[in-house]
């Protein structure tokens, strides 16, 4: 009997690693896949990743696939950079899956002085020696969306870290079907968008997505010199 429990006890033992040593590797792949995004080298940021990988980044649509993923954070990289990430608590799935917790810092290009701080969930899978990100989920903490970074601003500037704002969606191919509404901004979304459909007609025409843009940078450009700086969108978010 006792040749049986020791022998399950290893068998388990085996089959749920430390999560000490796993966090220490999941944080080596966390510096790995932060330092190539901040290089820019996105095709090394898309190899973490295994090729049916999934994205559920915050206000935005389910990404699925390597190939999809890597366009998704070639765009973010445009929008931001010095990405910080921190793997604060792992647990151990099996030999080799991994559930890792994780918080994050980066610094939008559109206004270097900011800084963005989110937390999010990561599945991880092990092929061999290399943990691959199977799925990830992410957003920003409570406060900053509306703290430095009011919906107007962000549709003129495309100011949004990790997702997509209300001006992004519209310009996007299909225009407001790739607009997220969900949440206690879906009211709001819903309310702009019926403002901005001067027509009526349940769609939004370039013209009236031009109209909109033209009114928003009229309202930041505080001295009307017909260009908007840093300066004049900070002043404009702090209103």
């Amino acid at each position: 009997m006792r040749k049986i429990v020791f022998a399950l006890t290893m068998s388990l033992m085996a089959a749920f690693p430390a999560a000490a040593q796993d966090k220490g590797d999941l944080q080596k792949l966390a510096d790995q896949w932060t330092e190539a995004y901040n290089k820019n080298d996105i095709a090394a940021v898309a190899r973490i990743y295994t090729d049916d990988a999934v994205l559920l980044p915050p206000d935005a649509a389910m990404i699925r696939g390597r190939e999809a993923i890597q366009g998704f954070w070639k765009t973010e990289a445009e929008r931001a950079t010095d990405l910080k990430v921190t793997v604060v608590e792992v647990k151990s799935l099996g030999p080799a899956n991994a559930h890792a917790i994780f918080t994050s810092i980066v610094r939008p290009k559109v206004q270097p002085s900011q800084q963005v701080p989110g937390k999010g969930a990561t599945l991880l899978q092990k092929s061999g020696e290399e943990w691959k990100i199977v799925a990830q989920v992410w957003n920003r903490d409570i406060g900053q969306a509306s703290t430095g970074h009011g919906m107007m601003a962000q549709g003129m500037m495309g100011q949004v870290i990790g997702g997509h704002s209300m001006m992004s969606g519209m310009m996007r191919p299909g225009g407001m079907s790739g607009m997220p509404i969900m949440g206690g901004r879906g009211h709001m979304l819903k309310l702009m968008f019926a403002i901005a459909d001067t027509s009526g007609d349940g769609a939004l025409s370039f013209e009236e997505v031009t109209t909109i843009h033209k009114r928003i940078f009229d309202r930041v450009d505080s001295d009307k010199d017909g260009r908007v700086t840093i300066e004049e969108v900070q002043a404009f978010i702090r209103e």
